[in-house]
């Protein structure tokens, strides 16, 4: 068995990236301001590491029904790097699918379980199915695709510091929802969110550019086809600065933030001005390399946001 290919397949490092996402969001952010505030964690380390696993199951098994369901559209736009077919036949390909969403799926109902909330058993079981029929309908569709892949980013976000407060309220403490502490955890978290889902958005319009014959060939629908790669352009430049300006914006409008040392270096050298440069290279963009140049950036860019987190937690602890 080529455990390369198979990693390949599951797109292994940007699964990892997710998790690590999480981990940082937990460490970084989530523990610290409970600590200031002098509230205890209650979400068990075996059960994060559930969560974690959960959600770098299902993300992994989404990357392989999707390329499954993308093989003809990879065959034509980057038939070097196929994996299905080529790697991986097709049953082994959907048995990987299979276990990795039933390792998910039994994960995330076991976390419903023992925080008591009914809800996450609905979110585990949901999230495969939709990435199901985004790799089947919604890739092909104008928007959709690239808005499910950004939703899914950000949810995974969002879970970390629903299942931290869920512990907490599990073991007595419903005052925790009202709190100055509860506020902040869900602020910090939305506008690591909202860059997650926004740096997802614009990569994958950028990928769907770069894609274009391919898809075009496989009759999708997605936004470049539809309205030209001159107004996607536009798209994803206006998402990017749109993107900057609300985070400068959070910034400034928080005291906490602004009394990081040299956050506001670390946020112009690795985030801001990687972003402008993404800006100029779409706008000049005319090859298949320009724009896996400029992908390849803005994940770069994902990287950089998260490990912001580290920084701040280094320079203040």
């Amino acid at each position: 068995m080529n455990v390369i290919a198979y990693l390949r397949l599951v797109r292994f490092s940007n699964v990892l990236f997710v998790g690590l996402f999480q981990i940082l969001l937990r460490w970084c952010v989530i523990l610290p301001i409970l600590g200031v505030y002098e509230v205890a964690p209650a979400l068990e380390t075996s059960s994060f590491i559930l969560l974690v696993i959960a959600t770098m199951a299902l993300t992994a098994s989404g990357n392989a029904i999707n390329d499954y369901f993308d093989a003809r559209c990879d065959s034509i736009n980057r038939p070097n790097s196929q994996v299905i077919d080529r790697l991986v036949d097709r049953k082994a390909a959907i048995l990987l699918h299979v276990f990795l969403t039933l390792v998910g799926v039994m994960c995330g109902l076991y976390l419903a379980f023992e925080l008591r909330k009914e809800s996450y058993a609905l979110f585990f079981v949901a999230i495969p199915v939709i990435l199901w029929f985004y790799s089947t309908h919604f890739k092909k569709q104008m928007l959709i695709g690239n808005l499910v892949v950004a939703l899914m980013m950000a949810l995974t976000t969002f879970i970390v510091a629903s299942a931290e407060i869920a512990a907490i309220v599990a073991q007595g403490n419903r005052e925790i929802i009202n709190s100055t502490a509860c506020n902040q955890i869900w602020t910090y978290t939305a506008v690591l969110a909202f860059f997650a889902f926004i740096t997802n958005l614009s990569r994958e319009i950028i990928k769907d550019m770069e894609d274009v014959d391919g898809d075009a060939q496989c009759k999708c629908r997605t936004l470049p086809i539809e309205m030209g790669i001159r107004n996607s352009k536009v798209i994803v430049i206006f998402l990017e600065l749109f993107m900057l300006f609300v985070l400068w914006l959070v910034y400034f409008k928080s005291s906490t933030l602004m009394q990081v040392p040299y956050l506001w270096c670390y946020c112009l050298l690795f985030v801001t001005m990687p972003t402008i440069y993404i800006c100029i290279m779409i706008s000049k963009a005319s090859t298949i390399k320009d724009y896996h140049s400029a992908s390849m950036l803005s994940k770069i860019i994902m990287a950089t946001g998260a490990f912001a987190m580290v920084y701040c937690q280094l320079v203040t602890a």
